[in-house]
């Protein structure tokens, strides 16, 4: 996992690679970056794991928060899950944020996501159908 932070402007990116969000969020805490209400804000979140619901929960998505989520997957495995796609959307919802949402590809759950969020406050960026 990577935290990088842009000194002039204060924006951050948090880079998770295939950690699991227990083990992500556990780092977090050892490096003292979460705040008194135990979350992390960042800019912008590449989203673990090819977005798997095996290697995060909707508790990752209500800890470590973001305007901006990308996640790389091609489809295989099943990954972005939906579960994954729609954790990030409602974390946001409670929290009142508008959010962007790129994806690498076009997979069956990006499709069935955007079709079910066009009205609430996300953007989804697809990219081909690669």
């Amino acid at each position: 996992m990577v935290l990088a932070e842009d000194e002039a402007t204060g924006k951050r990116l948090l880079l998770t690679g295939d950690g699991l969000g227990n083990h992500l969020i556990d780092g977090l805490r050892q490096a003292n970056l979460l705040s008194g209400d135990g979350t992390l804000h960042v800019d912008t979140l590449k989203v673990p794991h090819h977005g798997s619901d095996r290697n995060v929960s909707k508790k990752f998505f209500k800890t470590v928060t973001a305007d901006k989520y990308v996640i790389s997957a091609n489809g295989k495995d099943g990954n972005p899950d939906l579960d994954t796609l729609v954790w990030i959307v409602e974390g946001a919802r409670e929290h009142g944020r508008a959010i962007e949402i790129f994806a690498t590809n076009r997979t069956p759950s990006t499709r069935k996501t955007c079709r079910e969020i066009r009205s609430q406050g996300v953007r989804l960026q697809l990219g081909s159908d690669g």
